[in-house]
């Protein structure tokens, strides 16, 4: 116990020095400085963006989630202080953190990737959790860059309230338009119109958000200058992160892997990708949505309404956050049948004995790969 109390102080001494020295180093640096904040799609947007202008910049990038203080400071110690853009992924638990990344890294470029109702626990309502992501617009600069995802609302909000440079990406309005999307179980593409000139892009991954994700990317690569030609050719080589509507076959069954950062948005989305993957039944293993604050039960409750009209099988885990998933379920008076499991030992059990050839099942809870079937 002694030890402990010694030693935190000390910690929180040596974090702030670490912290200052990273701080002067990013100053001292030439490079863009790209900041990406949101409630969900950081990471793939931040993988994508970085393959596209690793064909033209050396790049430096904070790694898998690395998206604290801290997580920046440790991905400066691999800088060469060669690099020519800097893309760093910003997280945001509760109010005043991206405001502290903000004056860390001191962005040139910002991208808002969307806005869900995700740990409302700490940041206490929406407009609470709207006013921080809108954080890193309000910082950058007005002659600077800032990349909008319009697909989203609240992200829409706030490019309408940008005064200064700013880009949106989006299906209906925005300077880069998302058109001709088609979409198979063996891949996406889309074209990306911006003025007079369109690109065609082609992807290995399945689905909506991976389309949106990307051309926000490609956007924002073709404004920093890479030739549209070695982005459409690279897109093909482009892989999804892990766990993010990752597809993969076992069995004769089709396995989609979307457990992390489950939010009532995204969760939408993959449910309604299900369509894509042939006529085969489609079956779902989902806990509940977790740190919505006031809003659990309301998400919770569409979400088991959106599985009930997209899927014929809920495997729900209990607790409850799968309680309230299955009377979502209920309430929608469809034929989803639906059966309750005590955790992950036990659901990949199920999956043995219920699944056969040519099912779809999308993960949509924490679930190791070696439950899998």
């Amino acid at each position: 116990m002694l030890s402990a109390v010694v030693s935190n102080p000390l910690e929180k001494r040596n974090n702030r020095h670490y912290l200052l020295k990273a701080k002067e180093r990013l100053r001292e640096m030439p490079a863009i400085k790209i900041g990406i904040t949101g409630s969900y799609a950081k990471t793939s947007v931040k993988n994508a963006l970085t393959h596209f202008l690793s064909q033209k910049y050396k790049t430096l990038v904070t790694p898998a989630n690395y998206n604290t203080p801290l997580g920046i400071a440790k991905t400066l110690q691999e800088a060469t202080g060669n690099e020519e853009i800097c893309v760093f992924e910003m997280g945001a638990r509760r109010k005043g953190d991206i405001r502290e990344l903000c004056e860390m890294i001191s962005p040139t470029v910002g991208v808002l990737t969307g806005i869900a109702p995700q740990h409302l626990e700490t940041f206490g309502s929406q407009e609470v959790l709207l006013k921080e992501k809108g954080e890193l617009a309000r910082f950058v600069p007005s002659n600077d860059m800032v990349f909008y995802n319009l697909t989203d609302p609240l992200v829409s909000t706030l490019y309408r309230e940008r005064i200064g440079k700013k880009i949106g990406v989006g299906f209906v309005e925005g300077e880069y338009l998302i058109q001709q999307v088609e979409i198979t179980s063996g891949g996406s593409s889309f074209s990306l119109v911006h003025g007079k000139d369109r690109l065609r892009i082609s992807l290995k991954s399945v689905g909506k958000a991976c389309v949106i994700n990307v051309a926000l990317a490609a956007a924002i690569a073709l404004e920093l200058g890479v030739p549209a030609n070695r982005i459409e050719e690279s897109a093909r080589e482009l892989t999804g992160a892990p766990h993010r509507f990752e597809v993969m076959e076992s069995g004769g069954v089709t396995v989609i892997d979307d457990s992390y950062n489950i939010n009532p948005i995204g969760a939408a989305v993959a449910l309604d990708t299900l369509c894509y993957f042939g006529e085969g039944r489609k079956v779902v293993y989902c806990s509940g949505m977790v740190e919505l604050g006031k809003e659990e039960e309301k998400c919770n409750l569409e979400l088991g309404k959106k599985i009930a009209e997209c899927c014929s099988l809920a495997i729900v885990a209990e607790g409850r956050y799968g309680d309230m998933v299955e009377r979502g379920i209920k309430r929608a008076n469809c034929a989803c049948k639906i059966m309750r499991v005590k955790n992950t030992e036990e659901a990949s059990l199920l999956f043995k004995k219920v699944l056969k050839r040519g099912d779809v099942l999308l993960i949509m809870s924490d679930l190791p790969r070696d439950y899998l079937v």
